[in-house]
């Protein structure tokens, strides 16, 4: 699909078509990454990053998104909870078990309906609950809706991965994911995660921006000539300063110059020395450092390692320009030698 696109953007194509081309491109990349995902989720292959976040707070963020999805014919009411959440979950993974929550629950109302997401909260839980007022199922398609590659959608509109994907990734929260429907009744999923204390840390929020003026310096390793020039790209439309090296010789070099270097943004998998490892001769010379690390997938335990002691940020490819700087930014300054302030 996204070659017969391409062939069609050759030379002297309509505007109108280099549009529709380029949106057609841009959905089916979107499809791949997400099947990727889900597949990485089910597979565990994926770098857990879990922080302390209000449910409340993180389901809310994601309601204009939700509704998209939905479509119009169905309308999505969100009903937080009157106290807070606070959850220990990995942000993207969250994210994933909505968004098929949502998608689940719109095939189930093809010809409209109402879907009710709400926050419950208890001494030792909390819960997210997704009320669809769609079709419902019978008790032996219910019985195998958590189970991989099981769909009842046809040929082209369904992976049977979604709800896998929500019970693998509640599962590695520590949670479980209950469902109850009925035909003609609608559907009830329930996601029941560990509560966590008020009292144990501050939830995270959006990470303070560091000077978008130039100041701040990242810079960027990776071998793929491509993606080494569109990471340094997006990473200058926000304001940084962004340096790039393709290989060892190059990145010791700039590592052992006197000039202010704050974070390095680097692939995993690269030839002749990897990225843990030129990431860890980096801290030795610079402490303070952030780290950031790409991937489509990661099997190097280090990677896991750094990223739960919190010294490392993880994206997963593909990502978008909106993940990278969230990233860079939530790595400012997560050095053990680092103050809390952020560069000006």
């Amino acid at each position: 699909m996204i070659l017969a696109e391409v062939e069609l953007l050759a030379p002297g194509a309509a505007p109108a078509d280099i549009a529709v081309s380029r949106d057609a491109i841009k959905e089916t990349s979107e499809r791949a990454a997400d099947l990727c995902r889900q597949l990485l989720a089910f597979s565990r292959q994926q770098v857990l990053q879990a922080r302390l976040f209000d449910l409340n707070a993180l389901t809310a963020e994601l309601v204009p998104v939700l509704r998209r999805l939905a479509g119009s014919r169905i309308t999505v009411h969100f009903t937080p909870a009157p106290q807070p959440a606070l959850v220990s979950i990995d942000k993207s993974q969250f994210e994933q078990v909505l968004l098929n929550l949502v998608a689940n629950a719109r095939d189930a109302m093809a010809s409209g309906g109402e879907l009710f997401l709400s926050i419950e909260v208890s001494a030792a839980h909390v819960c997210l609950v997704a009320r669809d007022t769609g079709e419902g199922m019978e008790e032996s398609v219910r019985a195998r809706i958590f189970d991989p590659f099981f769909t009842t959608k046809s040929v082209g509109r369904g992976t049977g991965l979604g709800l896998a994907t929500v019970a693998q990734v509640v599962s590695r929260a520590g949670g479980e994911v209950a469902v109850e429907s009925r035909l003609k009744e609608g559907t009830t999923f329930r996601v029941v995660l560990p509560r966590v204390s008020a009292e144990s840390r501050r939830p995270e929020g959006p990470a303070a921006s560091p000077a978008r003026n130039g100041r701040l310096t990242v810079l960027v390793l990776d071998d793929e000539p491509r993606v080494r020039d569109v990471t340094a790209e997006h990473l200058r439309s926000f304001g940084f300063h962004v340096e790039t090296v393709s290989d060892p010789r190059e990145f010791r070099a700039r590592i052992a110059a006197p000039e202010p270097l704050e974070v390095l943004v680097t692939d995993v998998a690269m030839p002749v020395v990897g990225g843990v490892e030129l990431a860890r001769e980096a801290l030795a010379t610079r402490p303070s450092i952030g780290l950031v690390f790409m991937s489509g997938y990661a099997t190097d335990p280090a990677v896991g390692e750094l990223v739960a002691s919190g010294r490392a940020r993880f994206l997963a490819k593909p990502f978008t320009k909106e993940q990278l700087r969230e990233a860079v930014e939530a790595a400012v300054g997560s050095g053990p030698c680092a103050t809390t302030e952020r560069p000006r």
